[in-house]
């Protein structure tokens, strides 16, 4: 076997040498590149054929009014036209969900959750929409378990899965569940009730008086903390507070709430007048007359012979400083409570 030469190579080798690396390495990238694109056009297309793969839904709007058909239907067309866009189909959902087309909502949250498994809402929502649905316990709770896994801090998770392993009559679970909203927000009025009544069924009465108490304290006219309490001081053998208790319950209504802001992103997108009406009551509640105003004024183009709504405008024209027209509003629903109710079949 021949040596190796000593001293310098020829420079004609070496030349003929880097020129091939050079183009060897042009074609390695060249084949790289090729081979992205084509893959990156692979994933689109998968990504596409799933998505219209899927059927977007009709919605029957028989009976609703114009402005609703019309927001369903730009949510609807935004899928059409997106069909892989989980942002897309998350507010297709949430307009159906908010207009309360509930199965449809569900299938469409489900699709939002196969473009982006990253995002807790449409777990949460479906969890929150399955029972009324015919939808199973397990299934809902499975939901709910995967939503506060996600973003665990997050107290309504933990109280409606309270609240569902209740009804379920898993009150020891239940307690859990609730106990962790009430750590994670010790200000929660109803996580506090939901709390003293899941230990009320379990006969710790001395636990479901604190919470009860606690509630009342942070929601003084919530009508289900009231008789709460009465039924724990009753069975604590306290029969006069019982008797109090229970007469300060009776004029009162359900005031306590979820505290929830991804239900209420969503049910906020209503624009029926059902949905306004509600948001309006929520802006009078908060004494935000002028934004209490501007939705009640939405709501009468609707439905504009509504007692209620001209009685809803008269406080809040009222609160807002302007007598005239609170005067005005109120007339107008004296005027609707004393006109003669249409005949049978007259079109409003």
């Amino acid at each position: 076997m021949s040596q190796p030469a000593e001293g310098p190579q020829p420079r004609g080798g070496t030349v003929a040498r880097r020129r091939a690396a050079y183009a060897g390495l042009a074609l390695l990238a060249l084949l790289a590149g090729v081979g992205y694109a084509q893959r990156e056009v692979l994933r689109a297309r998968v990504a596409g054929l799933s998505a219209r793969s899927w059927d977007v839904p009709d919605i029957d709007t028989a009976g609703m009014t114009p402005n609703v058909v019309d927001a369903l239907a730009a949510a609807r067309q935004a899928v059409l036209d997106a069909p892989a866009s989980h942002a897309a189909w998350y507010d297709f959902a949430a307009a159906l969900h908010a207009h309360a087309l509930h199965a449809e909502a569900i299938e469409a949250y489900r699709r939002a959750s196969a473009l982006r498994p990253d995002d807790p809402r449409p777990y949460y929502l479906q969890a929150i929409l399955l029972p009324g649905e015919g939808g199973s316990v397990v299934d809902s709770l499975a939901l709910f378990e995967r939503t506060a896994a996600m973003d665990p801090r997050y107290p309504p998770v933990w109280l409606r899965m309270g609240q569902l392993l209740a009804n379920d009559g898993r009150m020891a679970e239940a307690t859990q569940a609730l106990q962790h909203a009430v750590e994670l927000d010790p200000a929660y009025p109803m996580a506090h009730r939901e709390l003293g009544l899941a230990l009320l069924e379990r006969g710790d009465t001395s636990g479901a008086l604190l919470h009860l108490t606690f509630a009342a304290n942070l929601e003084e006219d919530d009508y289900p903390t009231w008789a709460g309490l009465s039924r724990a001081y009753r069975q604590a053998g306290l029969n006069d507070e019982a008797q109090e208790a229970a007469e300060r319950s009776i004029p009162l209504i359900e005031v306590a709430s979820y505290r929830d802001s991804v239900l209420d992103d969503v049910l906020n997108r209503g624009v029926g007048p059902v949905h306004l009406e509600r948001l309006a009551d929520a802006y009078m509640k908060a004494q935000a007359w002028r934004l209490a105003i501007e939705t009640l004024k939405r709501v009468e183009r609707d439905l504009p012979g509504s007692e209620a709504i001209q009685r809803k405008l008269a406080e809040s024209y009222a609160a807002a400083g302007d007598a005239a027209l609170a005067l005005a509003h109120q007339r107008r629903a004296d005027e609707l409570r004393t006109a003669p109710s249409a005949p049978a079949g007259t079109p409003p």
